[in-house]
């Protein structure tokens, strides 16, 4: 399919940054309007998307504005039917949840509550003051609500909620080797297995219901004060594989060597809200173009492990991310979302980001 290079939704990321806020409000008011019917499931917000998610919603909106469409695969709110996901959610969960094969330990059960280990506890102390010391604040009776409930409403707690938990068990256990397993045997015990994985999950959600902003960016800064954590925690046996180097974080090889860089990020502003970071700590470009970047990797024309380096190269303060930003970066996102709304095939659009959008290294667009 040929590529329309003159769009004639005349799209201007300037507009969309102007009104940022109005964008959210219209996001709102449409997914209020579209969620109605699901008022009465008690672990689920119909008056208002999640802020973890409401610029992708805010964005969604303004696309949907400035192109005509409606309602289509890349602009709907919310991204889903959730009628089908709310009605499936139990038995999903039931099926799902898995223990360790490696290990041969069964899945636990749904109906009750996580056992405390002293594991356990050390680590989210430990996780704590590692928030703490960015100006995060997790409060200790909220982390002891986590031991307070059936593991089913652990799930649910969740900003992806009626969708189904990003982390289903301790599947990191059989991606690292050997001797890490039986470093973390020796010195923590085989509950230490899904103690962790249980530490991870709670982790990863609690720091999504405090976010505000974009998913994607929210996710990786997650990434980053997870991987410091788990760097100065000594826990590296349980995400790294030291035979092969490999890690269980996707995000971890644009982070690693950057850590010392990524400790002076605000994470306290990021967390509060990602449009007022941008606003506040970053000259060399705008939010929306960051929302934008986002936009093309939901529509799978964009590599995340691409983002995620563009991302963290931003906030180390890195020479060759920062100069791209501040020179190309919004004429190549304005000709790409022409291009997708005028519903390009996949392929070609692809082609198009390789075309504009330049490689660090070995990472490609």
């Amino acid at each position: 399919m040929k590529l329309s290079f003159e769009s004639p939704q005349g799209v201007t990321l300037g507009d969309y940054q102007s009104i940022i806020l109005q964008c959210r409000d219209e996001a709102t008011r449409v997914w209020h309007q579209n969620c109605q019917a699901f008022t009465n499931q008690v672990w689920f917000n119909a008056s208002a998307p999640p802020a973890f998610f409401i610029d992708r919603c805010g964005f969604r909106h303004w696309l949907s504005s400035v192109s005509g469409v409606v309602s289509s695969e890349y602009i709907s709110i919310p991204e889903i039917d959730f009628r089908e996901l709310f009605e499936s959610y139990d038995d999903t969960v039931r099926k799902s949840i898995v223990g360790s094969k490696v290990l041969g330990t069964g899945a636990p059960h749904v109906d009750e509550c996580v056992r405390r280990s002293q594991f356990l506890d050390d680590c989210f102390s430990d996780w704590q003051q590692h928030l703490a010391r960015h100006g995060i604040n997790l409060p200790t009776e909220t982390i002891d609500w986590y031991f307070s409930v059936p593991l089913h409403e652990v799930y649910r707690n969740s900003v992806f909620y009626p969708r189904h938990p990003v982390l289903w068990g301790p599947n990191y256990y059989g991606r690292i080797a050997g001797s890490d397993r039986e470093h973390i045997l020796s010195h923590y015990g085989d509950g230490a297995v899904w103690d962790f994985y249980f530490l991870m999950m709670v982790c990863h959600e609690q720091s999504h219901l405090m976010q505000k902003g974009e998913p994607i960016l929210n996710e990786i800064a997650h990434a980053i004060l997870w991987i410091d954590f788990v760097l100065e925690r000594g826990l590296k046996p349980f995400q790294v594989n030291s035979a092969t180097g490999k890690t269980c974080n996707i995000e971890a090889p644009y982070i690693l060597d950057r850590v010392e860089s990524l400790r002076g990020v605000d994470f306290h502003l990021l967390f509060e809200d990602n449009m007022k970071y941008f606003d506040q700590e970053v000259t060399v470009c705008q939010y929306s173009h960051f929302v934008a970047l986002t936009f093309l990797v939901h529509a799978g024309v964009l590599r995340y492990r691409y983002l995620t380096n563009l991302f963290c190269g931003l906030l180390a303060g890195d020479v060759d991310v920062k100069r791209y930003l501040q020179s190309g970066v919004s004429d190549h996102l304005a000709l790409i979302l022409a291009a997708v709304l005028d519903r390009n095939e996949k392929t070609a659009l692809r082609d198009l980001v390789r075309s504009h959008m330049p490689s660090f290294g070995v990472i490609h667009p």
